[in-house]
């Protein structure tokens, strides 16, 4: 199954608990079979250095206070 995922934090850029559960729910998706792409902010430039199979990190440049442009961003 393909799935999108779409957080505002996301390793290395942590925020809160909930990101790190978000990566562990998508750690556990990759490891059951599951093509999964994150949709995540950035707090910065940052190229990414996924070597996980099945596993895709899209970064979108938000501000931590840009709720709104993020959701914009992601669709």
């Amino acid at each position: 199954m393909r799935i999108a995922f779409v957080t505002l934090g996301f390793r290395p850029f942590r925020r809160s608990g909930l990101d790190v559960s978000g990566e562990r729910l998508v750690q556990a998706l990759v490891n059951a079979g599951h093509d999964v792409t994150v949709l995540a902010g950035s707090g910065g430039p940052l190229l990414e250095q996924a070597t996980t199979p099945g596993l895709r990190i899209v970064r979108l440049p938000v501000d931590r206070s840009d709720w709104i442009g993020y959701a914009r961003a992601s669709l």
